[in-house]
């Protein structure tokens, strides 16, 4: 199984931020994006998953293609993933453009790019009360039905909601 993501570009706004929006250009030739070009391209990243494991190739178009191995999930076993800290902002807007392989299979789902904030990693079973932080990421479900995943201040369990 296979997922493309052909561009990249995140932009964060704020009034008084002259340095932004910040866009991600992919550097490096076409083959696998080695951990020198992610850091490069992505300063400041305290975690990368899937990098070293070669599970992230670059395009002729200098997008990225991250493979995801049969039957595993997260960036520790399948596919990628890394955090990109940006500081303090009253809005952040993050945009990316995908495609999937011909063959891809959607079997149950799984979780796209998103932002997430605050002093505390609120995901994966643990959830947002309102002062240690949140997370929305876009997900796809069965047959590629899309959703949005949210922790939120209101969630209703351990775990964010789909709207």
């Amino acid at each position: 199984m296979r997922l493309w993501i052909l561009t990249f570009f995140a932009s964060i706004h704020l009034a008084t931020a002259a340095d932004l929006p910040l866009s991600v250009t992919i550097s490096g030739e076409a083959g696998p994006y080695t951990k020198e070009s992610w850091k490069a391209d992505w300063p400041g990243c305290e975690f990368e998953g899937g990098i070293k494991e070669g599970r992230v190739v670059v395009t002729e178009s200098h997008g990225l293609r991250v493979n995801f191995a049969l039957g595993k999930i997260g960036p520790e076993e399948g596919g990628a993933g890394w955090r990109m800290p940006f500081g303090k902002h009253e809005a952040a807007e993050l945009s990316y453009t995908l495609r999937f392989s011909k063959d891809f299979d959607f079997v149950k789902g799984g979780k796209l790019p998103g932002l997430c904030g605050g002093p505390e990693n609120v995901s994966g079973g643990r959830p947002a009360n309102g002062t240690n932080g949140f997370s929305a990421r876009l997900m796809w479900r069965r047959d590629g039905r899309g959703e949005a995943y949210v922790y939120h201040k209101n969630q209703k369990g351990d775990y964010g909601d789909s709207f």
